[in-house]
């Protein structure tokens, strides 16, 4: 994706700039995010969203012209490479026209068809753009529309996001930025309380655990992602094909929505979170799709989870400029293994064993600092091995495990953009090593559990189905008397 300086001279505004203007222009790229974009790994973030109304290109083009380069200088910035092979920013004097004709895009799609017919022409055209990738000595990031209703909507817009551009939780501050809240734009977006957990957590380490207990949790936690880091590869399943260069092979897109209100009373019922809920949730029904497709959990022991994790301290989003002030602008992640629980025949298992077991692991790693500690060995190693070396640790990890798990939260409120109201909101990461992917992110009072999956190995439909009939029993037997549990139990 970096491309020569000498190529570009045309294009680049400032070749004869003084070194106070060249220092602005030309900015250096932290190993943490220089390895999203090598040899090994080139990760792009898809961030769909569904409008209520048909879009009209002159509205979105010229509203998101305006804001985004003012938003963020890496959406007028392309990535050079140094002698050494270290990569950097370079700000781009871009014309705005220019922006509308290089990255705004319409989708073509046959007309006449049934929302269900495009659906599949969404989910073919999503894992097309990515594999298209983005054009030399251009910012890399798009905007796709398509003007074609769906089962969910009446037209979506696809941000085409390269993952060098930021995290997760910076991306998405930077996409909220360009809505505004339907029932007054003049008052900011907000956000669930939980995503205040890190923060929480952190200040809660410090002032109110066990001095002891944090240390014995951290140690087990760093300790098992370390041994785990250096076991072999999960068990081929039928989640896991174990196929190299997963990362190019097509995928299929498919997601369920969660009412969050649900999801709420099973949560006072255990006295957890709402993250405990659906990890139970994603566990329970990967285990019923498993036995559906005839594979006993006892021939499946080493399942994983590879799960990746913010390690920001920020009570919610930011505009940019607060995230720049508070120095954690950029990639701020972390991750860690979780073990999939073993069942016996988990169709006669009370469907709440899975969350109080998804409950016990989270508590554990919310009261350990071993998050912060694998971030940190990150940033170590990329300031001893290079953008390569971190590229080389995340991409053996991840190829070793069953699937990943990421989530973002969202805005509690109804949304617009440039008065087109958002319906649904929701995210996959394209170019992972694995066989499934689990994206979850919560928008007014839903929640998208959205799974990608390897086509013609994973029937993405059963295992979506599989999550429906998991929430539908956990959610059943967060109500159950002993009677109740005892019926469900000795069902045949």
């Amino acid at each position: 994706m970096a491309t020569n300086l000498q190529e570009l001279q045309v294009a680049i505004n400032g070749e004869k700039d003084d070194e106070e203007e060249q220092k602005f222009l030309e900015q250096p790229m932290s190993p943490s995010s220089q390895c999203f974009n090598t040899s090994i790994l080139c990760y792009s973030i898809l961030a769909f969203l569904e409008f209520e109304s048909e879009i009209i290109d002159s509205k979105i083009s010229q509203h998101l012209q305006k804001l985004l380069p003012i938003l963020n200088p890496r959406f007028t910035s392309i990535v050079l490479q140094n002698d050494d092979g270290t990569q950097r920013w370079r700000k781009l004097n871009v014309d705005m026209v220019h922006l509308d004709e290089d990255h705004i895009k319409v989708a073509e799609f046959p007309k006449g068809l049934t929302p269900k017919d495009y659906d599949k022409h969404l989910e073919d055209y999503a894992f097309a753009i990515h594999k298209e990738g983005f054009p030399e000595g251009k910012p890399l990031w798009q905007v796709h529309l398509i003007k074609y209703p769906t089962s969910n909507a009446v037209s979506t817009l696809i941000f085409k996001l390269h993952h060098v551009l930021g995290d997760g939780y910076s991306l998405m501050g930077i996409l909220l930025s360009c809505l505004q809240r339907v029932d007054d734009p003049s008052l900011p977006i907000t956000f669930p309380t939980s995503t205040k957990l890190l923060k929480k957590n952190k200040r809660n380490c410090s002032q109110g655990f066990k001095f002891v207990s944090v240390c014995w949790n951290t140690v087990l936690d760093f300790g098992d992602s370390v041994i785990q880091s250096m076991l072999g590869e999960d068990d081929k399943t039928v989640i896991r094909s174990g196929k190299p260069g997963l990362e190019s092979e097509p995928i299929s897109i498919s997601s369920i929505s969660l009412s969050l209100q649900d999801i709420s009373v099973v949560k006072s019922k255990v006295n957890g979170t709402v993250n405990d809920i659906v990890v139970g949730i994603i566990f329970y029904g990967i285990r019923l799709y498993m036995r559906k497709m005839g594979q006993e959990s006892k021939d499946a022991k080493r399942v994983r989870a590879f799960v990746v994790v913010n390690t920001r301290m920020l009570a919610g989003y930011q505009s940019v400029e607060e995230m720049a002030k508070a120095n954690t602008y950029g990639h701020r992640i972390s991750c860690f293994p979780l073990r999939v629980p073993t069942s016996g025949n988990v169709e006669k298992m009370n469907p709440m064993d899975f969350v109080l077991k998804a409950k016990k692991t989270m508590r554990r790693k919310k009261h350990s600092l071993a998050v912060f500690l694998t971030g940190g060995l990150l940033h170590w190693m990329g300031k001893i091995k290079g953008a390569e070396g971190i590229s080389s640790f995340i991409y053996k990890n991840s190829k070793k495990t069953s699937l990943g798990i990421s989530n973002l939260v969202g805005p509690r409120e109804k949304t617009a953009m440039a008065g087109h109201p958002v319906k649904g909101f929701y995210f996959a990461v394209m170019g992972t090593p694995r066989s499934l992917g689990i994206y979850i992110m919560s928008y007014m009072d839903k929640l998208r559990l959205v799974v990608t999956a390897e086509k013609e190995f994973i029937d993405s439909e059963l295992l979506v189905s599989c999550m429906k009939e998991a929430f539908q029993n956990i959610y059943e037997a967060s109500s159950w008397d002993d009677k109740d549990r005892e019926v469900f139990l000795q069902k045949p």
